[in-house]
């Protein structure tokens, strides 16, 4: 995307760079750890791409995963172009450019394509606008366009400041302890026309990992001790 007039070409031009900057700061300081099935973990280097599905809330995944091979989806709005330009500077791979209110075919298209290319691309399943925590189907037809399995990730932290925002998107500060939770990959099958049943499937994938997200928080105290 272009900036149309010289404010415009500021912004581009300085806060990815800020923001970028800023979550790599932040991120050093936290204490996070892997759960559930950390195979699937793009750390753990899996031999085959996944589509990871995770709640708008927890985007600032960004900062733990930067330089890892993921793609995301965003929107071609000015917006979008913001957070496309943070990601690449975080050491993400190129965005698709998309979203369930404009462009999203494209977005589906090129994120099937990378998935063919065996990198994982990582999906916002209630963005860009909510209802918060209300799966899409996004992820589930990407699933069935590639034949790719989605893996549901949630996150917890403490402490867990949130902003004011529809999706109530988790701040975690310096130095917060917290975990990444991963859930069983879900398969898709391209030839089943259950869809309602298949986005239900997802809707609990997601809400079974943050409940066992928030329970291994709980679980191991020392975790979040100051």
């Amino acid at each position: 995307m272009q900036p149309r007039n010289l404010k415009e070409k500021l912004i581009l031009s300085t806060v990815p760079r800020l923001g970028a900057w800023t979550l790599r700061g932040l991120a050093a300081t936290w204490k996070i750890k892997e759960a559930g099935q950390t195979s699937l973990s793009p750390f753990a280097a899996p031999e085959k791409p996944f589509i990871y599905a995770v709640w708008h809330e927890n985007s600032l995944i960004a900062g733990f995963y930067r330089g890892q091979p993921l793609h995301a989806l965003a929107s071609q709005s000015f917006d979008g172009e913001l957070i496309s330009r943070a990601l690449v500077r975080l050491g993400w791979l190129e965005p698709a450019r998309g979203s369930s209110t404009r462009g999203g075919s494209t977005g589906l298209l090129e994120l099937q394509s990378f998935l063919g290319r065996g990198e994982h691309v990582l999906l916002t399943v209630d963005g860009p606008k909510g209802p918060r925590r209300e799966a899409k189907d996004g992820a589930v037809k990407l699933a069935r366009l590639s034949g790719c399995s989605v893996v549901p990730v949630a996150f917890a932290c403490r402490p867990a400041p949130r902003l004011k925002s529809w999706d109530r998107m988790v701040v975690a500060p310096p130095f917060a302890h917290g975990v990444f939770w991963f859930g069983e990959e879900l398969r898709f099958n391209r030839d089943n026309g259950d869809q309602n049943g298949d986005l239900r499937r997802l809707q609990e994938g997601l809400e079974r990992a943050g409940a066992e997200a928030e329970g291994f928080l709980g679980e191991n105290a020392a975790l979040t001790a100051s």
